[in-house]
């Protein structure tokens, strides 16, 4: 692998490891609630009503993100369906780009071969991955913060200044993506690199003034339509309750301690996640090291490469460790940083230039080791093989045959620490690349279609029923609701909160459906006025629990013995 130096071969190499870890089964399972189930919907409305501006979801105004993702969605539905697949190919396309721009910024900062193995490091960690498998927002915007980060590096080497343009234009589109994060993150870390490095000064340029315009042309055109098109509805919602509020208070129950992001920065950066705890050390000492006498033009230079990628990296992992509101994916801009210093801390020690003790790389296979181990216990726990009663664990039997993946990064560590210790260092590094994409490989594929069984709205939509586009039926939920329910039934779920509005629901003269948790349906049966029918029970592993669906007589009788719907309403 190490071999080939050429920027073909490498993007040939990166796009080769990046499409077997995201194409098989993309589109062969069911979204996931609730993130793509909205996505997925909103862009599917937008290209139904053909209202490009304002965002819609369950047919009613979304606030909570901007409509870029939205409209690449429904222009990947124009061109292949509306299907999974098409929901999902917006968010490979991007992670794919993002893949190559961190390999251009590591190979320009420090090596081709450091660049490349930061790419597929990238490629190949956990959340990266999966997240390139999700109809969600965080794929663009981490390829379009990437962009910002390589233009910025690329123009301000020495005293060059034409980065402020095509920096201020990437972010316009970020913040079309998801909002204010989109122009503060690259705000904050651009800032605190030019002030550590003493560059402020840079700053003081005229054409800041030009990349404000270019900036404001991008970003401000569908903000000021979607204010004039909602009477400042959505601005005044976005602005307040999805940015200050989730900052200041956690939102649907996404709390976790100060320490969460980088607790769970080591989970989902696995199996690489094992060289996080050397390479942090490293990257801080050269970027604290002062420079030689003899040679300090050189060696200040390495060490501003050190203090950019640790300010990106800490900038964002601080930011959102500060903020209420904690999801994994909030993070997901920082991989790219951590995989350019991991991808030139192995590249140093793959060549000898950095000495590394021969305990840091035991470690490191002790951990691949564990990772395994965990991976396996993990999974054949939750599939029920493990004969230890948790409460509120419903075993899902699927998942429990992909227990053998995590063999891989057992043999992986294993040949990663023998080929080391033979002193053949390009054959380990290759070794723990492709195992790494082995492992991740069939857990993103078909671990992810392994949880189906356990998901049911499409299974109620296209095998029961709910998804009825050429009749006038009702869809309610009670007590439960997802997502891609709507999207899978291709029409309004209406939220029931009583056993009052089930009863008027279903009492209506029209088929009309009520979802419903099985524990929900036992309170509410006894009270119900009018004749209905348990159609359809499904596991939901969501609500740990069965859900059913109920019919009113219009549902489940002969249509002709009621006659039309409007004959029915006379």
């Amino acid at each position: 692998m190490f071999r080939f130096q050429g920027r073909p071969a490498h993007y040939v190499i990166l796009a080769v490891a990046y499409l077997a870890l995201t194409l098989p089964n993309l589109g062969g399972h069911s979204l996931w609630d609730m993130d793509e189930g909205v996505n997925a919907e909103a862009g599917r409305e937008m290209l139904e009503s053909g209202r490009w501006i304002t965002p819609h979801f369950n047919y009613e105004i979304r606030t909570a993100k901007p409509a870029l993702l939205y409209w690449l969605q429904a222009m990947s539905f124009m061109a292949l369906g509306v299907n999974e697949f098409a929901a999902r190919l917006p968010a490979v396309i991007c992670g794919l780009g993002s893949v190559w721009v961190t390999y251009e910024l590591g190979r320009r900062m420090f090596s081709a071969t450091a660049g490349l193995l930061a790419g597929l490091i990238l490629a190949s960690c956990v959340e990266f991955c999966l997240i390139s498998h999700a109809a969600t927002p965080d794929p663009p915007l981490v390829l379009f913060l990437m962009l910002v980060f390589y233009f910025y590096w690329a123009g301000s080497e020495g005293e060059r200044r034409w980065w402020f343009i095509p920096c201020a234009a990437f972010c316009g589109l970020a913040v079309l993506t998801k909002g204010p994060v989109g122009v503060g993150i690259p705000g904050l870390v651009i800032l605190l690199h030019l002030a550590w490095t003493r560059q402020l000064a840079k700053l003081w340029d005229r054409r800041l003034l030009l990349a404000g315009l270019v900036f404001i042309m991008v970003a401000a055109p569908w903000y000021g339509l979607v204010t004039l098109d909602t009477r400042g509805k959505w601005l005044q919602a976005f602005m307040g309750k999805e940015n200050l509020d989730r900052f200041a208070n956690p939102a649907d129950g996404h709390v976790g301690p100060i320490y969460y992001h980088v607790a769970m920065l080591y989970v989902l950066l696995a199996p690489w996640c094992v060289f996080l705890a050397p390479v942090i050390w490293t990257a801080s000492r050269e970027a604290r090291r002062t420079p030689a006498a003899t040679n300090i033009e050189a060696e200040e230079s390495a060490g501003n490469k050190y203090r950019f990628l640790i300010v990106w990296f800490l900038s964002i992992l601080i930011f959102f460790s500060i903020a209420a509101t904690k999801l994994p994916n909030y993070i997901l801009p920082l991989y790219p940083a951590v995989a350019i210093l991991i991808g030139r801390w192995l590249d140093r020690w793959r060549t000898g230039e950095l000495a590394v003790p021969s305990w840091v790389i035991a470690l490191a296979v002790i951990g691949g080791v564990l990772t395994g181990i965990i991976v396996i216990a993990g999974l054949l726990l939750m599939g029920g093989k493990i004969p230890i009663s948790i409460q509120n664990l419903h075993p899902l039997p699927n998942i429990a045959p992909l227990a053998w993946v995590g063999l891989i990064p057992i043999i992986a560590a294993l040949g990663f620490g023998w080929s080391a210790r033979q002193g053949r260092r390009d054959v380990a590094l290759t070794t723990f690349v492709l195992g790494a994409v082995a492992f991740i490989a069939p857990l993103a594929g078909w671990g992810t279609a392994a949880m189906d069984d356990y998901k049911a709205p499409k299974y109620f939509a296209e095998e029961k029923g709910l998804r009825q586009t050429d009749k006038d039926i009702r869809i309610g939920a009670c007590g439960w609701f997802r997502q891609s329910l709507v999207f899978y039934s291709r029409r309004e779920v209406t939220k029931l909160l009583n056993i009052e509005s089930v009863n008027q629901f279903l009492a209506m003269p029209r088929a009309a459906y009520v979802v419903m948790p099985e524990e929900i349906w036992q309170y509410v049966s006894p009270h119900l006025t009018l004749p209905t029918a348990v159609i359809a029970e499904h596991y939901d592993f969501y609500e740990r629990q069965n859900v059913i669906v109920v019919a009113n007589r219009y549902a489940t009788e002969p249509r002709m013995k009621y006659g039309s719907n409007t004959d029915s309403e006379k």
